[in-house]
């Protein structure tokens, strides 16, 4: 749910998002850990499980300015459900 939030997110900000959790237990907390980094094409570069690990991920800066200047998500709108 969270990594398809931050797809989201990722596209219409056109930004990369770097989403890190914890692993393990604290008390009575547990957290499931499943850090992610995503491209600002909504694409999920890299997911880690529900163990403790370090990621490392490439970003191709030229890809992202690619994406800026022609945001994709702008297809999907409908003028026509909306009134302005």
């Amino acid at each position: 749910m969270a990594s398809r939030c931050s797809a989201r997110r990722s596209t219409t900000s056109s930004a990369s998002i770097a989403m890190c959790n914890r692993v393990g237990t604290e008390g009575k907390m547990q957290f499931a850990g499943e850090s992610l980094v995503i491209h600002p094409s909504g694409k999920v570069l890299v997911k880690a499980n529900d163990t403790e690990q370090l990621l490392i991920c490439d970003i191709n800066l030229q890809e992202v300015q690619k994406i800026r200047r022609n945001p994709d998500y702008l297809s999907l709108r409908r003028p026509d459900m909306y009134v302005i």
